[in-house]
């Protein structure tokens, strides 16, 4: 078994979240990098895939990592998550509000049905952000009556670890079902 973790990332958070992942991984040789440096699935027996939700979507390069390797996810495990504050409320008539409205999109994306996906709290770091994204934040914030942009950060490493595990509980029930047929 070879996995990858392959991720998009706009100020590190997303990384950060990856490489948290990569140390729960069970023993073995495997991969953590950005989308822009795989260069082939073929030696990956499972994939997972990070992106932070960004201005409402998915990074370009994420979707773009994904559009070019459609063939290569029908042969592994995929698992996804995406990045997003405030990533885990419902709405108007229980429909999905924050992030949860946008991480449909990430799995749309995909050519095959992930074996677990997932959305974690994320961070906003304002001293970090360039100043289309401040602009972009500060609209955001004024527009739900806060002054400045607040430092928030909901990204926890128990969040990753816990992805990890139940993703691998879930590519087991996969094989074992698979005996089954």
């Amino acid at each position: 078994m070879k996995i990858l973790i392959a991720y998009g990332t706009r100020y590190g958070t997303t990384k950060e979240i990856a490489h948290w992942m990569y140390e729960r991984l069970p023993d073995g040789d495997h991969d953590v990098y950005p989308v822009e440096k795989v260069k082939s699935l073929e030696p990956y027996s499972h994939v997972i895939i990070g992106s932070p939700l960004y201005d409402d979507d998915l990074l370009e390069e994420v979707k773009t990592f994904i559009r070019e390797r459609c063939s290569e996810f029908r042969k592994l495990h995929v698992g996804v998550f995406g990045v997003a504050l405030h990533h885990l409320g419902k709405g108007l008539y229980g429909n999905p509000d924050g992030g949860l409205a946008y991480f449909d999109r990430f799995l749309k994306n995909l050519p095959v049905k992930p074996i677990y996906s997932r959305l974690l709290g994320g961070a906003i770091h304002p001293e970090l952000l360039n100043d289309e994204d401040r602009q972009l934040l500060q609209r955001f914030y004024e527009k739900h009556g806060t002054e400045g942009i607040p430092f928030q950060q909901e990204a926890k490493k128990s969040e990753a670890w816990q992805f990890v595990e139940k993703f691998f509980q879930y590519c087991q029930v996969k094989e074992k079902l698979k005996k089954r047929i």
